[in-house]
C-alpha cells in the first residue's frame, strides 16, 4: 500500500475518510494524497488567467478549497505521514477516477453519509459514480464508523471464479493490520449451494493464502446485502470486503447489491473492481 487518495469536500464525512486514511496510512508508510473538486463545466485549466477572473465564484470557491486544505494537512491528523494536496475542476467522479489512476492510487477512501440527502456535499452523491467508473478499490466510511482496531474482516464472494489480482489490496489490508479473515457465502434462494460445495471452494480458496488466517461462514437470507450485514455483525466484524462486477454499462438509477451494501453497513466496506475490458 503505497499511495491513498481521500477526496474531500470539508464535511463531518470526508472527514471521517481522512482519519481512516490516515489510520491505513500509518500502519502501511503510504502516502496520502487530499483532492477536493470544483464543480464546473469550463475547461478551467486551458483558461487564461484574465479569463478566470470572469467566473468570480469558481475563483473564490477554488482560494476557499485551498485555504481548507492547508488546514487540514497541518491540523495534525496526518503527523508523520507524507501528505499533499490536489485541487481540480470538472465533474466530481470524474475528476476522482482520473486522479486515482494518474497517481496509481492502490485505494480510494470516501466518507458515505447513507441514504439522506447530501444538500451541498458531493461525497453522497458520488461515491456510487466512483465505484462503477474505477478500477481503483474503494474504501467506503461511515461517519459512525471507530477506527481503534481492524482485526476481522468478512470477505463475501462466491468462490468459484478466479480472483487473485482482485484479492490482492484486500489481502494486503488483512496482512498490514493482522486482520482474520472470515470467507462468506450467503445462500439466497436465487443461488443456492450445498454445505458440501461452499467448503470445497472455500478451502481451494484459503489454500492459496497460507500466511492468512480464514474461518468459513454461511448465511442464508432472502437478499444479499441481508445476509452480509446478519453475519458481519454477529461475528463483530471490523470491515466488509466484496468484489464487484463491471457495473459501468448499469442505469444510474439502479441501485446494485455492492452500493445498497456500501450505505446500509455501519463499518467500512471495501469495493474491489477487477481490472475490466475497454467499453465497446
Amino acid at each position: 500500500m503505497k499511495t491513498l487518495l481521500v477526496p474531500t469536500d470539508f464535511s463531518a464525512y470526508a472527514q471521517q475518510a481522512c482519519r481512516t486514511a490516515a489510520q491505513i496510512a500509518r500502519n502501511t508508510g503510504a502516502q496520502v494524497i487530499l483532492l477536493a473538486n470544483i464543480v464546473t463545466d469550463t475547461n478551467w485549466k486551458k483558461l487564461m488567467p484574465s479569463r478566470q477572473l470572469q467566473h468570480p465564484e469558481t475563483l473564490a470557491k477554488t482560494k476557499e478549497a485551498e485555504v481548507k486544505l492547508e488546514q487540514l494537512m497541518a491540523s495534525g491528523l496526518f503527523n508523520g505521514i507524507t501528505v499533499s494536496k490536489i485541487i481540480t475542476h470538472g465533474y466530481t467522479y470524474e475528476e476522482i477516477s482520473r486522479h486515482a489512476k494518474r497517481q496509481k492510487a492502490d485505494m480510494i477512501v470516501m466518507g458515505v453519509h447513507g441514504n439522506a440527502p447530501s444538500g451541498r456535499y458531493f461525497i453522497g452523491s458520488n461515491i456510487q459514480k466512483v465505484m462503477r467508473e474505477t478500477e481503483t478499490p474503494v474504501l467506503a466510511v461511515r461517519n459512525s464508523t471507530i477506527i481503534n482496531r481492524w482485526k476481522k474482516v468478512v470477505f463475501v464472494s462466491e468462490f468459484d471464479f478466479e480472483m487473485s489480482k482482485a484479492f490482492r489490496p484486500i489481502k494486503q489490508i488483512a496482512e498490514d493490520f493482522k486482520s482474520r479473515i472470515h470467507l462468506l457465502y450467503v445462500n439466497i434462494p436465487t443461488k443456492f449451494k450445498d454445505s458440501q460445495t461452499i467448503h470445497q471452494q472455500m478451502q481451494k480458496f484459503a489454500a492459496k493464502y497460507p500466511s492468512l488466517k480464514f474461518d468459513e461462514g454461511v448465511s442464508s437470507a432472502y437478499e444479499l446485502e441481508d445476509g452480509i450485514l446478519s453475519y458481519a455483525k454477529s461475528v463483530g466484524a471490523d470491515w466488509i470486503a466484496v468484489i464487484t462486477s463491471d457495473r459501468r454499462n448499469s442505469p444510474g438509477y439502479r441501485v446494485g447489491t455492492t452500493e445498497t451494501l456500501v450505505f446500509r453497513s455501519p463499518i467500512p466496506v471495501l469495493v474491489v473492481t477487477p481490472p475490466r475490458e475497454p467499453l465497446k
